[in-house]
């Protein structure tokens, strides 16, 4: 950049007392050097924009064009310093210090600040801005998050010095005391107030999981489209978007709508109606809990008296099963107490016959007979019946009640 308190070259040269021949560079220096100490740093200029472009993606360039003589100026800046949008027609205010580039030989606006003239054409540039940030999704519902039910920290992004602030802290108390909130001073209108917000959410969203609040709350007092432009600022809307914490956006009154509101999780009416958003009302919920309290003990009772119809009819089914099996064991019990006659007066019989059977064998047992002085005589293995059957000099045995006899027979009759 061209010092404006260097020696001026124009003056270097008349020390001389006589005109000098300068170099096209030099020659350039010396009107850059003039123009700043003419028009200063950031020179207003107010006109229509034509023929504007975007190359490489970061280079921008515009024709500014004079209202009424059709008077040109080509205008440069980059992407990054354009906070506006803007495009053929509309009617603008830049501040940008000129100056004559060497290697093009032209007379350039740097421009550093672009204004939109005219509230008809603000509204255009935010319906513009709508629809862009809207294509890049920013407004997507199925993108939005559920706030806690019961949030024990609140960050408050507001000025501590507008109406807003009060009244919702106010409203928060009265719905839902003891809630810890963290706030935020900021700027909410003037140049202070884009970077102010951004600032604050960019503080909040970097702070460690645990001390970071369970919900955001972005606010302000209503105004018209000038006083809420921040809350329509592309750097203000893309940093509500990109929050890790859950935010509520409540801007102006009722009918105030901001683009910040468009791209938050909850947007909310008033800053009143954002105090509601966030916290439960403690009289409702202390209603439910009585409600539920009454449904809980309705249910209890009737799960009580289910239960006692059920186990008095499972004592009076279990009362007749053991009649019933009473009934049968006594039945089983009669039945095998009359068997148990008929085998006894069986087995008596029996014992009668086997006895008398006993003392039969008893009396007909060889060896009783052999004891009344009978014998019983063999010869070889077999019983001798027939005296025929031996002849003199055979040997016999003659078995007697008590021992056996060996004889030789001398005689057969």
């Amino acid at each position: 950049m061209i010092d404006p308190f260097q020696d001026n070259l124009f003056e270097s040269a008349q020390t001389l007392g006589k005109p000098v021949a300068l170099s096209v560079s030099a020659a350039v220096e010396l009107i850059n050097q003039q123009l700043f100490s003419i028009a200063g740093p950031n020179m207003l200029i107010e006109g229509e924009v034509s023929e504007f472009s975007v190359s490489q993606g970061k280079w921008v360039r515009f024709t500014l064009k004079d209202l009424e003589d059709g008077a040109l100026l080509k205008c440069f800046l980059t992407v990054y310093q354009l906070q506006v949008e803007i495009e053929n027609g509309d009617k603008i205010i830049v501040g940008a210090t000129p100056k004559v580039y060497p290697r093009y030989g032209q007379l350039t606006l740097n421009v550093n600040t672009i204004e939109i003239v005219g509230a008809g054409a603000l509204a255009q540039q935010l319906e513009r801005l709508r629809k862009k940030l809207e294509a890049e999704g920013l407004f997507a519902v199925d993108r939005k998050r559920a706030l806690p039910l019961y949030p024990e920290k609140i960050g408050l992004i507001a000025s501590r010095e507008s109406a807003a602030y009060s009244d919702f802290l106010r409203i928060l108390q009265n719905r839902w005391g003891g809630v810890e909130v963290q706030s935020l001073h900021v700027a909410v209108q003037g140049e202070r107030a884009v970077p102010d917000i951004v600032g604050a959410l960019g503080y909040v969203n970097q702070l460690p999981v645990e001390d970071r609040p369970d919900v955001l709350v972005l606010t302000r007092g209503g105004g018209s489209l000038e006083d809420l432009a921040a809350f329509n600022d592309e750097q203000v809307v893309r940093s509500v978007f990109a929050s890790v914490v859950p935010i509520v956006v409540g801007i102006g009154h009722e009918r105030d709508e901001s683009l910040a509101e468009y791209a938050a999780d909850v947007r909310a009416s008033t800053p009143s109606n954002a105090a509601e958003r966030v916290v439960p009302d403690k009289d409702s919920v202390l209603n439910q809990i009585e409600m539920t309290e009454r449904r809980l003990v309705d249910r209890v009772q009737d799960a009580v008296q289910t239960r006692m119809y059920g186990v008095e009819s499972a004592v009076a089914k279990l009362t007749r099963v053991m009649q019933s099996l009473a009934f049968e064991v006594n039945r089983v019990m009669t039945t095998v107490q009359n068997v148990g006659d008929v085998l006894l007066h069986e087995l008596t019989r029996y014992k009668e016959r086997v006895e008398g059977m006993g003392r039969y064998l008893k009396e007909m047992d060889p060896v009783r007979v052999l004891s009344r002085g009978y014998a019983i005589v063999h010869a070889g293995d077999a019983v001798l019946k027939d005296a025929s059957k031996v002849g003199q000099g055979d040997t016999i045995q003659v078995q007697l009640a008590h021992g056996t006899i060996r004889a030789d027979v001398q005689e057969a009759n």
